[in-house]
């Protein structure tokens, strides 16, 4: 396809130039304005676009370590968190739709005044027409470039997806018994080197100190001793997806974080270090799209994908899929696709997730995680909302670009999964939200996933359901002064106090952003702690319960003493006085630096990289910004509040 043959040509990805320049405004005309359709918000989108090219390689968008402080454009010692990468992809993903639909809206506007003015210049009505801006020329011009550099992005993207979900197909391996694994996790860390992601060592541990670190030449050949790593029963792989068994052939739909070709620069290639666990090396693929599979055409791709990845993933694609797809129909084809092929693999395992290698993990022993197993029982079994929206987004895939028997098809498992999964939506957010502070990015991919689940749904009734166990979570997130969530529940309620919101705090990402760059991304809250900051135990919570009228809080029960006690001894963390967070949400400002921080716990005190060759891509100010402006501007939500059931609420 079209995309997957960008995909080859970009490399290390300079997509564009310096933005263009902003128009001025006119006193005769003027488009009813967003509020954020000002010079001044608009131009540190501009920047924050072209900024964020340094981050773009392959068609994803990473975190990264320049070699110098002076973080000269170009100048990459290595990529961070490929990891999480397609996750955030997917967010940049849904901001360049929302950009594209804005600017071709605004182009369909101006085109109409340039057709009026064109034709009472020429006519014999010249001087009668209607006003138009004198600048439009430039309007035109400027809305021009922001709609074809979105859609640039939204290619180079949607083709990387492309790959991500479909190179599973050719992942052989074939049965070999073996034996190792990796050293302890807190061996690895008193090195200084990063045991989840085995391509990098910390930001001021030199390579050389960590025994992961990167290869002088590419080694392709990981197998033997490449993955002798303590800790793993390892039979080679191939019994339920894919080798020379007879069980089954390999399948597309299975998501991986991120792939590059094997011939990429070390500093962008997955395969940088051959002996990382979640590497899968060597996968054929056709890299120029000619179709064919030529020698030296192979991807090396990371795998152990989690929900994480799935939810931004199907956000950025379904999102794509709307607002980009209706204006070139091969593009919606194969993102259709890619949508209907991943449900099509979590469906067919019902819900859990065989992977081709062979590595059998026992959770909590040698530092294992269930997510580097060739079998997760636990990836979409046990959560309602996240296999609700892949039912859901691949039934819109199939509306649009599918055959009669794909649609009957997704109409009949989502019948299945609305018959077991809706009666226990709400309960899921709520179990969730009693620990509102542990593993708080689930509320991020709450969020995103709900999102697509709602906006979807034409059924009053079901989207009326649906609303209301979403709100069960916005009881509790609701407070937390997140410029993300109040964008997207706006969009799903048109309330004008999210928007209100939602607008205060995305400017405020600026200052979080200045504070983050002037400290190399390091924050210290904690010494303001009982003078300018509320503070409690980190493992304190608090349920907050509606009596006869009036708020009464208590500590969480299941956080007493007790079983603080017996949690430190199980996973060796500390809980004591020295452990705290913010009783209440941090001003934006100050906020713990991360690669999208509005996913991160705003009562976090302190943290961060501490080095200024550090840098995020920025996705988190240009989401929410595009979204506020496409809700704002080109489509108005209709007002229909969440309408939660009565629930304690928690914090």
């Amino acid at each position: 396809m079209r995309a997957r043959v960008m995909i080859a040509a970009l490399g290390a990805l300079s997509l564009i130039g310096a933005a263009p320049s902003v128009p001025g405004g006119d006193a005769r005309w003027e488009r009813p304005a967003g509020p954020l359709d000002t010079a001044g918000d608009l131009e540190a989108a501009a920047f924050f676009e072209q900024r964020i090219v340094d981050h773009i390689h392959y068609g994803q968008i990473h975190e990264l370590l320049y070699r110098t402080d002076e973080r000269l454009p170009g100048d990459i010692q290595t990529l961070l968190g490929e990891n999480d990468s397609a996750l955030y992809t997917g967010n940049y993903l849904a901001a360049q739709s929302f950009r594209y639909a804005l600017a071709r809206d605004n182009l369909e506007e101006l085109a109409g005044l340039r057709e009026a003015r064109d034709r009472f210049q020429a006519g014999p009505g010249k001087g009668h027409g209607p006003p138009v801006p004198d600048d439009l020329d430039e309007r035109i011009a400027f809305w021009e470039g922001q709609r074809d550099d979105a859609r640039w992005r939204v290619d180079a993207m949607a083709g990387q997806y492309h790959v991500l979900t479909n190179i599973s197909e050719n992942w052989h391996e074939n049965p070999d018994l073996r034996l190792g694994g990796k050293p302890p996790v807190d061996e690895l860390s008193e090195r200084g080197c990063d045991p989840d992601w085995s391509g990098a060592s910390h930001a001021d541990t030199s390579e050389d100190e960590c025994d992961e670190s990167l290869p002088e030449e590419l080694v392709h050949d990981v197998e033997d001793g490449e993955y002798e790593r303590d800790g793993y029963v390892d039979y080679g792989g191939g019994l339920v997806t894919g080798g020379t068994t007879p069980i089954n052939e390999p399948q597309p739909g299975l998501l991986f974080r991120y792939c590059s070709p094997v011939d990429a620069p070390a500093a962008f290639n997955a395969g940088r270090n051959p002996r990382y666990n979640r590497l899968a090396a060597d996968l054929p693929w056709d890299n120029d799209g000619d179709g064919v599979i030529e020698d030296g055409e192979a991807q090396h791709c990371i795998g152990a994908t989690s929900r994480d990845a799935y939810a931004g993933t199907t956000f950025g694609l379904a999102t794509a899929l709307d607002l980009v797809g209706p204006d070139d129909p091969e593009l919606s084809a194969q993102i259709a696709h890619d949508l209907m092929v991943m449900t099509d693999y979590a469906v067919r395992y019902y819900w859990t997730a065989p992977r081709s290698h062979g590595r059998v993990v026992v959770p909590e022993v040698w530092g294992g995680n269930t997510l580097d197993g060739s079998y997760q029982a636990d990836m979409f079994f046990q959560v309602p909302l996240h296999r609700l929206n892949l039912v859901q987004v691949a039934r819109r895939a199939a509306a649009i670009a599918g055959t009669p028997e794909q649609q009957a098809r997704y109409e009949a498992i989502w019948a299945e999964e609305l018959a077991t999964q809706l009666p226990v939506l709400a309960f899921e957010m709520l179990v969730d939200d009693t620990d509102t502070h542990g593993g708080y990015y689930k509320y991020h991919l709450h969020h995103m996933t709900g999102f697509n689940l709602i906006r979807l749904e034409q059924d009053p009734v079901l989207r009326a359901e649906f609303m209301r166990g979403f709100g069960v979570m916005d009881t509790v997130t609701r407070s937390h002064v997140n410029a993300f969530y109040e964008a997207l529940t706006y969009a799903l309620t048109g309330e004008a106090d999210r928007l209100d919101d939602a607008v205060v705090h995305h400017r405020q990402w600026l200052d979080y952003f200045a504070n983050a760059e002037s400290h190399g991304y390091l924050v210290r809250n904690s010494p303001r702690c009982g003078s300018e900051i509320e503070c409690v135990p980190k493992h304190r919570r608090e349920v907050v319960v509606d009596a006869a009228g009036n708020e009464v809080s208590a500590d969480y029960a299941v956080y007493n003493d007790v079983l603080i006690e017996g949690e430190a001894l199980v996973t060796g963390e500390d809980p004591g006085p020295g452990q705290l967070r913010a009783k209440d949400p941090l001003p934006v400002g100050v906020r713990y630096p991360a690669d999208f921080m509005w996913q991160k716990d705003p009562t976090i005190l302190d943290g961060g990289h501490n080095t200024p060759r550090y840098a995020a891509p920025g996705a988190d100010f240009l989401t929410p910004y595009w979204m506020i402006r496409y809700y704002s501007e080109v489509v108005q939500p209709q007002l229909t509040p969440f309408d939660a059931p009565p629930t304690p609420g928690f914090r």
